[in-house]
This record gives C-alpha cells, structure tokens and sequence, in this order.
C-alpha cells in the first residue's frame, strides 16, 4: 500500500491564495525505474508552484513518500524555489527522483509556454556551437 504525504499548501489553498499565479506538476510512478522494477508502480507526486518557481506544496502518494517528501519541506521551509529540488544529489533510480523530475518538468513547461524565450536559448547555442547566429 502506497503512503500518502502533504506538505505545504494544497492545491485549492495555493488556487485561492494566488489566483491564476499557480502552476501544478504531476510526475506518476510509472514512470520511475525503481518502481518499474519493485513492481510497485502505483503513486504520484505533485508540486504546486508559484509563476516565480517558488515551491508552495508539494503532495506524494508511493511507497516511502513519507520519507522523501521531508526534502520538499525543507524547500518550502527555507522559502525555496523548486530549482533547489532539481538540484538535489539523489540516487537517479531512486523513488525520490519523482521530486526532481517533477521540477524539471515544471521548467520545461516553463520554457514551452515562452516560444521567445526557447528560441532565444537555441539561438543562444547555435552561436555557441558554430560562432554565427
């Protein structure tokens, strides 16, 4: 049976404390190897986030989520941003990397809501790569 953990703020309390500034990213279970592996593949995190990457709540529901969201908490409790949970050392296989890819996926669909600000990256590259834009 998956554990459940909370920490921070709800979803609808983040929805009611900042309207339309919040954003919330789903990774499932299913898709980390370590529970691909044990066979245990039902469970999710979820991090809520404000527009400015601050970290606001983060909930997970799998097997020893309450051990790893402890990490969401000392984000949220150091007034951090979700790039800090990116950032986090953390054994790939892990089912705490469920945290880490749920941030990188909320940069990625940073970047994807901005056009401009991807193609101005890629240019960025490219000049980098070759030396002409």
């Amino acid at each position: 049976m998956p554990a459940l953990a909370q920490v921070g703020l709800t979803e609808p309390q983040a929805q009611l404390a900042y309207p339309g500034q919040v954003t919330v990213v789903r990774r499932y279970a299913k898709d980390n190897p370590q529970a691909q592996r044990s066979g245990d593949t039902t469970g999710l995190c979820k991090l809520i986030v404000h527009r400015n990457g601050k970290l606001l709540g983060a909930q997970a529901l799998a097997a020893g989520a309450e051990n790893w969201i402890a990490l969401a908490a000392l984000v949220i409790q150091q007034n951090g941003a979700v790039k800090a949970l990116e950032q986090l050392a953390l054994p790939e296989d892990s089912t705490a990397s469920l945290l880490q890819s749920a941030a990188a996926q909320w940069r990625w669909d940073r970047l994807a809501a901005n056009p401009r600000r991807e193609d101005l990256i890629e240019r960025f590259f490219n000049w980098r790569r070759t030396g002409s834009l």
